[in-house]
């Protein structure tokens, strides 16, 4: 293990492989217990309440694990500035995803 970051409870490793001309290279894995941020999703979800669009100041619509949204950013074209927005608010309010929302409906 390379880090341990404890308030966010992400571990980082890094793995030496072999390539195929003889020489190495490096991987980096991030790691993190999603079970705090889904319970934490749980907890926030019903305390917002149907009403979360008629706030004054907004709401939290999302709470994703920090490893799970780097990964996501990857699979929408992050080039290292930019990625796709609309293709990751899509993936969002995707039922497989349900669990990262802390509102009822389409954001």
């Amino acid at each position: 293990m390379l880090r341990y970051e404890p308030e966010a409870g992400i571990e980082t490793w890094v793995m030496k492989e072999p390539d195929s001309k003889g020489g190495y290279k490096l991987r980096v894995m991030e790691r993190q217990d999603n079970a705090p941020v889904l319970e934490y999703n749980d907890q926030l979800k019903s305390v917002q309440g149907t009403d979360w669009a008629k706030r004054k100041y907004g709401a939290i619509v999302s709470s994703v694990p920090v490893t799970l949204h780097t990964q996501l950013k990857k699979d929408c074209g992050f080039d290292g500035f930019e990625y796709d927005k609309k293709k990751m608010t899509k993936i969002l309010n995707d039922r497989d995803f349900s669990k990262l929302k802390t509102v009822d409906g389409h954001f």
